[in-house]
């Protein structure tokens, strides 16, 4: 699998062409620490002063550089995919060299080190519902006005939280609709081959809902951590969903 570069991403990548090879390690040896602790605009000034050019240039080649990193090694490309992707750039061979040696020594640190950036959402654990039907009123006395009344159940830190949500039928099908046409989304072919690469190294169990008409019992399905991201941001979207309908 090769990676897709934009142009803004080759334009701060080109700065590195203009450098030799112990200098472009020494900002790949940046974009690590980038990673472990995050910006330090002290050292990209240092690094500008000793190049001759501005902070900014140095800033965008080594968040460039991080990109090219996390990116690769997100997806574990193989190493003829990582100088395919960087081939394009029109690096020396040396440089070549010197960012598929860097990416071989640190792809496993990375991905470490995404995983720990990984936010702690809410999850899925139980849900109960209740249909109730307003038949008549003192004002009105023949009337069908129903109301679907939910009490979400959701897992964060170890701790459960509850959520009671009500919404009328006619939104709540409108809502199914939606989801249903995102699922639908993950069934096409780019949606597959997100899936098929695992964004983070390990395996995981995630709770998922049944069908409407199943109950609402949970199932237990294998997952890759990538899949638990995109599960938990469907949970929370879906929650956000239904604070506003209350």
């Amino acid at each position: 699998m090769l990676l897709v570069l934009s142009e803004e991403h080759k334009e701060h990548l080109g700065f590195l062409t203009r450098l030799d090879s112990a200098v472009a390690g020494e900002l790949g040896r940046l974009a690590l620490e980038f990673l472990r602790k995050g910006a330090n605009a002290k050292v990209y000034e240092g690094a500008a002063r000793k190049l001759n050019v501005t902070s900014d240039v140095v800033q965008h080649g080594v968040e460039g550089l991080t990109y090219l990193l996390t990116e690769s090694s997100k997806l574990m490309i193989s190493e003829i995919d990582f100088q395919d992707s960087v081939h394009v750039l029109g690096f020396s061979e040396d440089l070549n060299k010197l960012l598929l040696q860097l990416y071989l020594d640190h792809r496993k640190e990375i991905r470490s080190i995404l995983g720990e950036l990984t936010p702690e959402l809410p999850s899925y654990h139980s849900l109960e519902w209740r249909l109730d039907v307003q038949l008549a009123s003192r004002s009105l006395r023949q009337q069908i006005k129903p109301a679907v009344t939910m009490k979400l159940h959701l897992n964060q830190n170890g701790d459960q939280t509850t959520k009671v949500l009500q919404t009328d039928p006619a939104t709540l099908l409108h809502l199914i609709q939606q989801l249903e046409q995102a699922l639908g989304e993950m069934k096409t072919n780019h949606c597959r081959r997100i899936i098929l690469q695992p964004a983070f190294p390990g395996q995981t169990h995630v709770p998922t809902l049944s069908p409407w008409g199943g109950g609402g019992k949970v199932v237990q399905v294998q997952r890759s951590n990538f899949k638990e991201q995109l599960a938990r941001k469907l949970q929370v979207s879906l929650l956000v969903v239904f604070q506003g309908l209350k």
